[in-house]
């Protein structure tokens, strides 16, 4: 008799899938878990007691039951505020006060039930996680009001990894970029270099692969909290010897909130360089704005929510600079002003009185210097920085993120977000016509699709896919 192999191949491999996913772990996860034990008055344990977190902001609830040795475990909550109702027949009813849950956290909250009557209510309003004991990652979350409030030259969430103990940079200036792509700077942690971190939005990476750099920056008014973890991180985030960086987007709730934003900048407020000052070089130009909003709201209360948000970025930046450019002497070949010997490099000896043939010059440093046009005379005194000109750049930059999250049933969690940003930098006049002007495009995209379904208290499936 034949055996068809693949018939009894698949049924193996499908179990090995279903044990792997059943286990209570963190794939590069952007939520928070929930665990502890229930017990009696009486210290013992509480078997098969309902144990319901409902998030504040939605009212979605997620259930779970207590094992035979009274733990519990609600992994994959959506960040945010949670009241914990546990019950069970022969049980007053316990209810918390709102628990907070962050990103990446594992929150433990013990339960003392009473015996009594189902139907009375006991409520414990300050409760609060114990010390952290279920991992020894070391890490600090900054949250979405600190992340409004700050003040942020240039809007970067990235910037305030620098609050964080242990990160450093030797370059202040490079987290001030307005570029929503892979230009900026990211910290140095633990003395490890800045290429070692990683970013990720939403639980997908969003690294640049040429330089490791921040491939999508999202809008700080989008951003509804993140981690920065330094040390003793999970496995789950290998190939990481610096920082981990975890943020998630904000989501809507039961009621439709939004902002708008302006934030300008002119140099009629500025004060003068003290290098442009030093050199009576004019002040430089700086005109920028960046503006936008957001919106969150219900599509269906309690069951489906949609969070929007937009940055536009605009920069014009120039104004006065100096350069040094060959006076019209030198030009011709007469360098007697210059008080060092100019020596001939095919014999060795000095030129007479620091004189030159322009023969001896090439052609094109002849013709570059017959054409004022391209190359101008010096316009102040002097053999350095004889020449006052300006430049222009300008900087355009748009963002946008949107995120929909549908619980259909309460068995069943959907999340999906896309972002895209443009930004085109150009440098549109240079301080000399002889100056190669600069231009940078990018076009960052991150999406993501998050399903969890829960089969039971002890069986719980996460499927995340997304690009970047």
């Amino acid at each position: 008799m034949k055996t068809d192999v693949s018939k009894i191949i698949a049924p193996i491999f499908a179990l090995v899938f279903l044990l792997n996913f059943s286990q209570v772990s963190n794939a590069q996860t952007f939520t928070a878990t929930l665990t502890g034990f229930v017990a009696d008055s009486n210290k013992s344990a509480v078997a098969g007691a309902r144990v319901a977190a409902t998030n504040q902001a939605t009212k979605a609830v997620f259930a779970t039951q207590t094992d035979e040795s009274g733990n519990y475990t609600i992994p994959f909550l959506p960040i945010g505020e949670y009241v914990i109702l546990v019950e069970l027949q022969g049980f007053k009813k316990v209810a918390s006060g709102p628990v907070k849950l962050e990103v990446n956290q594992t929150a433990r909250i013990n339960i003392e039930m009473s015996v009594g009557e189902f139907t009375e209510t006991v409520t414990v309003e300050d409760i609060a996680p114990v010390l952290q004991t279920e991992t020894a990652n070391v890490g600090t979350v900054i949250s979405g009001s600190t992340t409004n409030n700050l003040p942020l030259n240039g809007r970067n969430f990235q910037s305030l990894t620098l609050l964080v103990p242990g990160t450093v940079t030797p370059s202040v200036n490079s987290f001030t970029s307005l570029s929503p792509g892979a230009f900026g700077g990211r910290p140095y942690v633990n003395g490890n270099r800045e290429q070692t971190n990683a970013f990720l939005v939403d639980g997908i990476s969003v690294d640049e692969t040429i330089d490791n750099r921040i491939g999508l920056k999202p809008n700080v008014d989008a951003i509804a909290e993140f981690k920065v973890e330094t040390s003793n991180t999970s496995a789950e985030f290998g190939n990481v010897a610096g920082a981990v960086v975890n943020a998630t987007i904000k989501s809507g709730t039961n009621k439709f909130r939004g902002n708008v934003f302006e934030f300008f900048r002119n140099d009629a407020l500025d004060a003068n360089l003290w290098a442009n000052n030093r050199v009576a070089a004019p002040k430089q130009k700086l005109r920028q704005n960046i503006f936008g909003g957001t919106l969150g709201g219900p599509i269906i209360k309690e069951k489906a929510f949609f969070f929007f948000a937009y940055q536009g970025a605009d920069q014009r930046t120039g104004g006065g600079i100096t350069r040094t450019v060959a006076p019209a002497a030198w030009r011709v070949g007469d360098f007697s002003s210059v008080a060092t010997p100019i020596r001939d490099p095919l014999t060795g000896a000095q030129f007479p009185g620091n004189q030159i043939s322009p023969t001896r010059f090439s052609a094109a440093a002849r013709a570059l210097f017959a054409n004022t046009n391209l190359y101008p005379l010096p316009n102040r005194p002097g053999n350095a920085n004889n020449y006052v000109t300006t430049f222009d750049n300008k900087i355009t930059a748009n963002q946008f993120d949107i995120k929909i999250d549908v619980r259909p049933t309460d068995k069943d969690t959907i999340s999906s977000r896309y972002s895209f940003a443009y930004q085109d930098e150009t440098g549109t006049k240079g301080a000399l016509p002889t100056d190669l002007t600069g231009l940078r495009h990018g076009r960052p995209q991150n999406f993501v699709f998050n399903y969890t379904r829960s089969f039971s208290s002890t069986l719980i499936n996460e499927a995340r896919v997304g690009f970047n």
